[in-house]
């Protein structure tokens, strides 16, 4: 096995971790009945809260890895350094998707990866992350809607109900963050979590939900043959 194909794998295996535990996370919160006993409600928050903080921690390791993996890589090849930079294989049956269909901002994205985006009348191609589109949205923002940009660090959305900071002035508790002007954003987020990000921005916005739209390209999750 050549380090190049060792490599991916090894990449391959941190992102499927990071994206399962991303999701595990999202799901848990609802599974807890929150209308039980008081104390058994405690019980399973504070079991929540400590696993959360498991999986920040697991996933600045991986941020970290990731980033000493490629700078590795880069000093011994740099050709095969931007292949790894591109988005990672994986071993799962994986189906293309009707790149014409839209779909909204409220569905289940889980394994899908997007190929495109409509923002009212505009459209943008080859955003082949949810990375990527939750960046180009950002800008969007910033660019367009400057007042709801300001007003993220000090809003209600600043932190998830789950206290994880979403928009801050400093990077400090994040784990995955980007910068547009002087705003630091998480972007170490299940698709799903990405996709709740820019509804919420969508709406303060005052956008209608129709008027943003999401093309995929693919499910990494489909049933096999």
């Amino acid at each position: 096995m050549n380090l190049l194909h060792r490599t991916r794998r090894i990449l391959d295996a941190i992102t499927e971790a990071r994206e399962h535990l991303a999701a595990y996370g999202d799901n848990s919160w609802v599974t807890i009945d929150h209308h039980g006993p008081p104390d058994e409600v405690r019980k399973a928050v504070d079991g929540h809260i400590a696993m959360m903080e498991a999986i920040r921690t697991f996933a600045r390791a991986c941020v970290e890895l990731e980033f000493h993996i490629h700078r590795g890589v880069d000093a011994i090849d740099p050709n095969a350094a931007a292949e790894l930079r591109t988005e990672p294989s994986t071993s799962r049956h994986t189906a293309a998707l009707d790149r014409t269909h839209e779909h909204r901002l409220s569905e289940d994205f889980t394994w899908k990866r997007p190929c495109a985006l409509r923002w009212q009348e505009r459209w943008v191609h080859d955003l082949t992350t949810w990375k990527a589109i939750y960046s180009w949205v950002m800008s969007e923002v910033a660019q367009f809607y400057p007042d709801v940009l300001s007003s993220l660090p000090d809003g209600p959305h600043a932190a998830s109900r789950r206290g994880r900071v979403m928009f801050a002035r400093n990077p400090d508790n994040m784990i995955a963050p980007m910068l547009i002007g002087t705003l630091c954003y998480e972007t170490n987020l299940s698709a799903n979590g990405i996709a709740a990000q820019i509804d919420s921005l969508r709406s303060m916005c005052g956008l209608a939900p129709e008027e943003i739209g999401v093309h995929l390209r693919e499910d990494r999750d489909a049933p096999g043959d």
